[in-house]
C-alpha cells in the first residue's frame, strides 16, 4: 500500500495463469485469424511474379605453372598474390560499361521482351528511392535515358558480384523472371569478364614484344662489340687460358711446384736411409736388419752363408772346446762374412746419398724455374684484372640479350596464337535456377501466421492487463502446491518399510528362511545396482550391473557351502551375450566339473591343464554350443596350482580378447579362494537362496575390498531352492 492508503503497483503482481486462461479461451478466434491471415497472404503470394537468381563464381589469383612460366622465372611463384584491392577492382571491372555493353549483344538482350518493358519492379523501385544509376556512374531518370542506356541500367541493377567473405572467390548473381535468361546471362557475365581480362593481357603481351625487339636488335649489336673486345686483349697480352679455364703459367707454376715437392722428399729419403746405414755400422749393429740393406743380392747370398757358418758351429760346439782348430776356423769364416755385409751396407748407403745429392740438383733447377714463372705470372695477373673487366661486360651485354631474346619470343608467341593465362577464371558456371528466390511463399506464409498468433496473444494480453483482470494482490495469488509441498505429500507412498534383521552370514553361509524374506514390491524398491538393500539381484540385473559399471571381470561363489553350482551364474552369461557383449566363462573350483560335464563335452584340458603346463592356450578356450560365449573348463586335474603365472596371463589375454570375463568359484569350502581371480576392476557377485540386510551387505563389500576386488554385489537365486535333508 502506499502512504496515502491507495493500492500501488508494488502491491501486486502479474497472475500468469490467468494470461493464459485468458488467451486459450480465445484459441479457436486466434486459430481462425491466423489460418484466414495465412491464406490471404498465400493468394497474393501467388500474384506476385517470381524472381530466379543464377550465381556464377569466378576466382582471382595468379596463375602460376611451370608450363606457362615464363623461362628466367625459377621461383615456384612469380606471381604476386592478389590483394583486397586488386578483387574490389576486379568487381567494378565486372559492372563497368563496356563489360555491359558486351553481355548485351552476346546474351542479345535487347530481343528479350522482359527488357523492353522499362525494367519491371526494379526499375520502379529504383525510381522510388531516388532515380536509377547507369552503369557509367551518372545519376539520370529513366525517362531521359536513351534506350541503351535504360537496358544498361536495368542489367546493372539486376546485376550482383560481391566477395565471398575473406576469400579470392567473386560471385555474380543475376535476377530475372526466366530462370534459363538468369543463368545465360550469369553465365555470360562471367565469360564476357575473362575474355575482357584476357584481351587486356594480350594487349599488354603485343606492346611488350614490339618493345622486345627493338631491344634484341640493339642487344646483338653491342655484345659483339664487347667479345670482340676481349679476344683483342687476350691476343695482345698472351693471357691464353689452358684446361679447367685456367691460365697456362697458373698450371705450369702449379706443375714445377708438384715436382719441387716430389724432389724435396725423395732427397730427405735418401739422406735419411744413408745416415741410417752409416750410424748402425758405426755402432757395429746388423746392417741386414734394413729393409733397403736385406734386399741387396750380395747381402742375401753373404747372410745365407754366414747363416750356415753359424750352424756349423752350433753343432760342433756340442762336441769341440771354443780352443779346438775347427771351433776356431768357423769363427774366422763368419766374422769375414760379418765384414763384408757392414762393407756392402757402406756401399748401400754411399748410394743413397748420391740420390740425394741429385735430388737435391733436381731441387734447385725447379725452383730457379719456378723463380722465373712467377715474374712472368705477376705480370700475367696485373693485365687479368683488366682482362676480367672486359669479360664481365661482355657476360652481362650476353645474359641480357638471353633474357630479352627468350621474353620476346614467348611474348611474340602468345600474341601471335592469342593465348593468354589471365589472373582471373570461371570456377562456377551458373546453374538454372529450380525454385524462385522471390518471393519465398512458404516462409513468408509461416511468418504471417507466427506474427498474427504474437499480435493477437499481444493484444488479449494488453487488454487484460488493462482491465486489471489478471492482476492480484502480492502473496495472495494462488499459484497451486508448490513443489515442496507436493513432494511432502507424495514421500509417504514412496518410501519403502524397513527391512528385517538379517540372518546370513557372509559370504561363507546362512541365508535367511523363506518366511522372512520381504514382499515383491519391497524387493523391487530396493536398490539394486549398488548392492546395498537386502532383496538382492537378478540374473538380468547382475547383467545390467556389470554391463553399467563396465566390470571386465566377475567372480562368482556361493554363500552357503552346500550349494555346488547355481544355474544364476550361466543366466547372467546368457543375459550378457543377449545384451551384445562377447563373454568368455571360466569355471575356476572342482565343484563346478560336473556342472562343466554335463552341459559340455568332458575331459577335455582346461584351467587346471593350463596351470601345469599340460596345455596350451589355445587349447583351453571352448566356444559354448547354447549361447554363443566362450569356455574355459575346470581339466582334467582335481587341483588346480595357485601359484601358476599362466593363470594371471589368461586373465589379462581374456579381458583384451572379450569384453567380460566370468569366474565361478564355487562354494566357500571348494578349494579355490576368489583373490586367485583378482584384477583390475574386477567385482565379487555372491550368490544364495534369500535376502540379506544393509549390516550384511556392507560386511560382504568391505570383505571384497580387502581382497582386492572394486565391488560386490549379491545375487538371489530366481526359485528357492529346497534345503537338502
Amino acid at each position: 500500500m502506499s502512504s496515502s492508503g491507495q493500492p500501488s503497483y508494488d502491491d501486486v503482481q502479474l497472475d500468469l495463469r490467468s494470461v493464459v486462461a485468458a488467451i486459450w479461451s480465445q484459441r479457436l478466434r486466434i486459430v481462425l485469424v491466423s489460418v484466414v491471415l495465412m491464406a490471404i497472404t498465400f493468394l497474393v503470394l501467388l500474384l506476385v511474379p517470381r524472381q530466379y537468381v543464377a550465381t556464377s563464381a569466378i576466382l582471382v589469383e595468379a596463375r602460376d605453372s611451370p608450363f606457362t612460366r615464363a623461362t628466367i622465372e625459377s621461383g615456384p611463384g612469380s606471381g604476386a598474390s592478389p590483394d583486397d584491392a586488386t578483387i574490389e577492382s576486379e568487381i567494378q571491372l565486372i559492372r563497368s560499361r563496356e563489360t555491359l555493353k558486351n553481355v548485351v549483344e552476346i546474351a542479345g538482350l535487347r530481343d528479350e521482351p522482359e527488357y523492353r518493358t522499362g525494367g519491371g519492379l526494379f526499375s520502379f523501385v529504383g525510381q522510388l528511392i531516388g532515380g536509377t544509376t547507369g552503369a557509367d556512374g551518372n545519376d539520370g531518370t529513366a525517362r531521359t535515358q536513351s534506350s541503351e542506356d535504360r537496358l544498361l541500367a536495368i542489367v546493372a541493377d539486376r546485376l550482383s558480384a560481391v566477395r565471398e567473405g575473406g576469400s579470392r572467390l567473386i560471385s555474380i548473381s543475376y535476377t530475372s523472371k526466366s530462370p534459363e535468361l538468369s543463368a545465360r546471362v550469369a553465365n555470360t557475365l562471367a565469360q564476357a569478364h575473362v575474355r575482357r581480362r584476357a584481351d587486356l593481357v594480350l594487349q599488354d603481351t603485343g606492346e611488350a614484344s614490339v618493345w622486345l625487339e627493338r631491344e634484341v636488335a640493339s642487344l646483338r649489336g653491342k655484345v659483339a662489340e664487347a667479345e670482340g673486345r676481349v679476344a683483342a686483349y687476350k691476343v695482345d697480352k698472351d693471357l691464353f687460358v689452358g684446361s679447367a679455364n685456367t691460365a697456362l703459367v697458373e698450371q705450369q707454376m702449379s706443375a714445377i711446384s708438384a715436382q719441387i715437392s716430389g724432389a724435396t722428399e725423395r732427397r730427405s729419403t735418401a739422406e735419411t736411409k744413408s745416415r741410417l746405414i752409416r750410424e748402425m755400422i758405426a755402432k757395429g749393429q746388423a746392417v741386414e736388419a734394413i729393409p733397403d740393406v736385406r734386399a741387396s743380392p750380395v747381402v742375401q747370398r753373404l747372410a745365407e752363408q754366414k747363416a750356415t757358418l753359424m750352424s756349423s758351429r752350433a753343432q760342433s760346439s756340442a762336441t769341440l772346446l771354443p780352443d779346438h782348430p775347427t771351433m776356431k776356423a768357423l769363427n774366422a769364416q763368419i766374422t769375414d762374412f760379418s765384414r763384408q755385409i757392414r762393407a756392402e751396407g757402406a756401399r748401400i748407403a754411399d748410394a743413397f746419398n748420391a740420390e740425394g745429392e741429385i735430388e737435391a740438383d733436381l731441387e734447385k733447377s725447379l725452383r730457379e724455374e719456378l723463380a722465373r714463372l712467377k715474374v712472368t705470372a705477376s705480370s700475367a695477373e696485373i693485365d687479368g684484372v683488366k682482362l676480367a673487366d672486359l669479360e664481365r661486360e661482355a657476360t652481362a651485354q650476353r645474359d641480357l640479350l638471353a633474357v630479352y631474346l627468350s621474353r620476346y619470343r614467348e611474348a611474340a608467341a602468345r600474341v601471335s596464337g592469342e593465348s593468354a593465362f589471365t589472373d582471373v577464371r570461371i570456377v562456377s558456371s551458373a546453374a538454372i535456377p529450380r525454385t524462385p528466390s522471390f518471393p519465398q511463399v512458404n516462409l513468408m506464409v509461416a511468418m504471417a501466421g507466427f506474427l498474427a498468433l504474437v499480435i493477437q496473444c499481444g493484444t488479449i494480453a494488453g487488454r487484460e492487463l488493462a482491465r486489471g483482470n489478471v492482476l492480484v494482490n502480492r502473496g495472495s495469488a494462488d499459484n497451486g502446491p508448490r513443489y515442496e509441498d507436493r513432494e511432502q505429500d507424495d514421500a509417504p507412498s514412496r518410501q519403502a518399510p524397513e527391512a528385517p534383521p538379517a540372518q546370513l552370514k557372509m559370504p561363507s553361509g546362512g541365508v535367511r528362511s523363506e518366511e522372512n524374506r520381504r514382499s515383491p514390491a519391497s524387493s523391487n524398491r530396493a536398490t539394486g545396482a549398488t548392492g546395498t538393500a537386502g532383496a538382492g539381484l537378478s540374473a538380468n540385473g547382475i547383467a545390467a550391473h556389470i554391463l553399467d559399471s563396465a566390470a571386465p571381470v566377475a567372480v562368482f561363489m556361493s554363500a552357503e557351502a552346500d550349494d555346488a553350482h547355481q544355474p544364476g551364474f550361466e543366466m547372467v552369461a546368457s543375459a550378457l551375450v543377449g545384451r551384445g557383449a562377447s563373454v568368455v566363462v571360466i569355471y575356476g573350483a572342482p565343484d563346478q566339473a560336473q556342472a562343466q560335464a554335463q552341459a559340455y563335452d568332458d575331459g577335455t584340458p582346461g584351467l587346471t591343464d593350463l596351470a601345469a603346463g599340460m596345455a596350451d592356450f589355445g587349447d583351453v578356450v571352448k566356444i559354448a554350443p547354447d549361447n554363443g560365449s566362450a569356455v574355459v573348463g575346470w581339466g582334467t586335474l582335481g587341483e588346480l596350482n595357485s601359484g601358476a603365472r599362466e593363470i594371471p596371463v589368461l586373465l589379462e589375454a581374456l579381458r583384451e580378447v572379450f569384453d567380460h570375463v566370468l569366474i565361478a568359484a564355487g562354494a566357500p569350502d571348494a578349494g579355490t579362494a576368489p583373490e586367485l581371480f583378482v584384477t583390475n576392476g574386477a567385482i565379487l557377485c555372491v550368490g544364495g537362496r534369500g535376502d540379506v540386510d544393509d549390516g550384511r551387505m556392507q560386511a560382504l563389500r568391505e570383505r571384497a575390498r580387502e581382497l582386492g576386488f572394486s565391488g560386490a554385489v549379491y545375487m538371489r537365486a530366481s526359485e528357492p531352492v529346497p534345503e537338502v535333508a
